[in-house]
Order: structure tokens, then sequence, then C-alpha cells
């Protein structure tokens, strides 16, 4: 009777230590669907989203388009002028001194000159200017200037007071626009002759 007692404890024991044993040893996992979901984008999702750096390029692919950042032409220079400013002389109201005012000409030639003074009334608009040349004369610039037949008729035409201020304003108005000391005025070639003067030579400056 002893030995059944003892029988059945050892047994009771023995069922106490196996649930113990039993219930230390790890619980099993969760079932597949209640563990946390991983995402994982494919290549096709990557290519749509926006600003999505391409794997292997490097690329970014940015839809936005760059500033442009290219400077405005710039103008075109002007060109430089050719513009010449001379004194122009003239007779004053009562013609009986002469006064200058600044004129421009595009250019700094023997028509030009000559047309200014034709504007400013000075002489009429047949004349013409045969040759007009810059020399020098004993170490001084001068200038020669062969007129058509017209300007000797014109200035032959005057009295002696027109005819002093014809020539005093042609006289100084080319040696101002040319920067001359003196001029020889010639007609066809010849020497100027009026009927009052023949003006043989280089002369200067009219007071």
């Amino acid at each position: 009777m002893k030995k059944m007692r003892k029988l059945t404890a050892v047994l009771v024991l023995m069922a106490m230590l196996a649930g113990i044993t039993a219930c230390s040893k790890q619980e099993p996992a969760p079932p597949a669907e209640a563990r946390e979901k991983k995402t994982v984008t494919t290549e096709a999702e990557r290519k749509d989203e926006p600003n999505q750096v391409t794997a292997g390029t490097g690329i970014q692919d940015n839809t936005a388009e760059a500033p442009d950042e290219s400077e405005p032409d710039e103008p075109a220079q002007a060109e430089e002028s050719t513009v010449v400013s001379f004194s122009l002389y003239n007779s004053n109201d009562d013609a009986t001194a002469l006064v200058s005012e600044t004129v421009e000409v595009d250019a700094l030639t023997a028509e030009n000159v000559l047309a200014a003074l034709v504007e400013h009334g000075v002489l009429p608009g047949d004349i013409r200017i045969l040759s007009l040349e810059v020399a020098e004369d004993n170490g001084r610039n001068v200038l020669n200037i062969d007129f058509s037949q017209e300007f000797g008729s014109y200035v032959a035409s005057m009295g002696t007071a027109g005819e002093y201020v014809i020539l005093g304003s042609v006289t100084n108005t080319f040696l101002n626009a040319y920067g001359c000391e003196k001029v020889k005025i010639t007609v066809e070639g010849g020497v100027l002759s009026t009927g009052h003067n023949e003006y043989a030579g280089y002369y200067g400056y009219y007071e």
C-alpha cells in the first residue's frame, strides 16, 4: 500500500515537471497574415513618381524646365559719328562786317562746306568747286580752291563792299573748316579777276 502511494506521488511529480517544461517553451509565431506587411516599390512605380532618381543612372527626373539664364543680346554699338563742326562766316545785317556761327556737316568735304555757304545765303546754288587741295607753303598749311566760272561772275557782279563780304565769308569759312592759314582762289584754273581787283597768290583771314 505504501509502495502504491509512493508510485502515485512520483507520477504526480513527473506530471507537474512535464507541465512546467511545456510552459517554458517558446510560443509559436503568429500566422503569416498577422505579420507586418513590407512595402515593395516596383520599377514601374518608381518611374511614375516625380523627382525620383532612377536606379543605375543617378540622373534626377525633374520635369520642371531650368530657367533661361542666357544673357540678352547686347544692342549693337552705334557707328562712330563723323560730324564735323566749323565756323561759317557771313555778313551782318547792314553788310558792314563779318559775323560767324557754328555749323555742322556729316563729313569735311569741299562740297559740304560749299553747301553750307549756299544754305546760309552766302553763295548761289549754281556755283561748283572743281578742286580743293591742302598744301604747304613756306611751312604753313594753305588751301588751293578752284571754282567754276559762276563764282567769278557772281563776285564780279557785286560792288566793292559786296565783293569784300563774299570773298571774306568764303575765305574765312574754308580756312576755319580746314585749319589752314592762307588760301588761293582760282576760277577755272585762272586768276580770279573781278574788275575791282585781281586775287593772285595766297592771302589770309579777312578782318
